[in-house]
């Protein structure tokens, strides 16, 4: 039967095919690398009970020193999200390391650790691009042009308010007169402009405005929808245009990061693990991810095309680069797994 493969939740015929394959090129050997991955994926509590955490197993022989392996463990998932708890690292090491109790897996003369792979807060991804609409039922609810409209001020209400900096554009204005409920989203950030919320921030309706003192404030919805995230930092969140294409796009690009594995920088890596792992968010994949993301005909792009050299990755509150991201390992704290802070589609 199938399993899971490098996070992903179902394993196609052609990895099942390739993994039976590998088996027969590597089989069990009762200690290679290739029984730690498999043990790791199958481990048991000491009863014998599967212990249920969709666990993928990345495995670096002699990580530790020769004969000394280590597993790197992610859960399917985003984000933070791919990480295992402690109480699951610890049933992996007890069902491969034994006890006096139970029986393990490993051999006496090897060490092991299983342990969850880096994802500091300060190395999260924001990622940028900006695109062309491939059609006008995907476009971009009002025009922002070279203007950056910031919150300066906000009002949870009900109804919630937000205060722009500046006069909102004359488009967004009319689109709400025209009762056409225009949406905006926002790059939610903490004091350290560190991003906060979800990944892919949530929209909302624009229901009404009003200019005061050369600022507009924008009406939103009642209730907000599910998800909102209240902006705190004044003055450092950009509001942005919504659109009916950002969620699946922004989608997309977030099931590219959650694909990656973690780091190989340090080289113990197993150049033998089925399916070799890339540990690098590259331009290109993202603009392959935004192009190739589909309505629900399976037919029609979202996007006609990414507008050139647009799409950028800062990394934590650094300044977005237009250049691959590398997941880093210094063998301190454990190889890293990218993971995206905040993922923003404009035009």
């Amino acid at each position: 039967t199938g399993m899971r493969v490098l996070g992903m939740a179902e394993e196609t015929s052609e990895h099942l095919l390739r993994r039976i394959q590998q088996k027969m090129q590597l089989p069990p050997k009762g200690g290679a690398p290739q029984d730690y991955g498999a043990w790791v994926e199958k481990a048991t509590t000491p009863s014998g009970q599967p212990l249920h955490i969709q666990a993928t197993a990345w495995r670096y022989p002699n990580y530790d020193g020769d004969g000394c392996p280590i597993v790197v463990v992610t859960l399917d998932g985003d984000g933070v999200g791919r990480l295992p708890s402690a109480l699951a690292l610890a049933q992996i090491q007890l069902y491969i390391d034994g006890s006096t109790s139970q029986v393990g897996q490993r051999p006496i003369s090897h060490s092991f650790r299983s342990i969850a792979p880096m994802m500091p807060d300060l190395r999260q991804l924001v990622i940028r691009a900006r695109v062309i609409p491939s059609k006008g039922a995907y476009n971009f609810y009002w025009k922002r042009g070279s203007t950056r409209y910031m919150v300066v001020n906000y009002t949870a209400g009900p109804p919630a308010v937000v205060t722009l900096n500046t006069l909102a554009p004359t488009d967004l204005k009319t689109a709400i007169d025209a009762s056409l409920d225009p949406q905006i989203y926002i790059d939610t950030r903490l004091a350290n402009f560190l991003p906060l919320g979800p990944s892919i921030p949530v929209q909302a309706k624009v229901v009404a405005w009003a200019d005061v003192a050369g600022q507009t404030q924008l009406t939103l919805e009642t209730p907000l929808p599910i998800g909102w995230t209240a902006p705190t930092a004044m003055g450092m969140e950009e509001v942005f245009a919504g659109s009916p294409l950002f969620f699946p796009v922004a989608s997309s690009i977030l099931a590219k990061v959650n694909s990656l594995g973690p780091s190989k920088a340090s080289g113990f890596s197993d150049p033998n693990q089925l399916f070799m792992w890339e540990d690098t968010l590259a331009i290109s994949s993202i603009s392959t991810a935004i192009e190739t993301t589909f309505d629900s005909d399976g037919i029609t792009r979202f996007v006609a095309r990414v507008i050139a050299n647009s799409i950028s990755i800062a990394i934590g509150a650094n300044l977005p680069l237009s250049q691959d991201v590398t997941a880093i390992d210094t063998t301190v704290q454990g190889p890293e797994l990218l993971r995206a802070g905040r993922i923003l589609i404009t035009d």
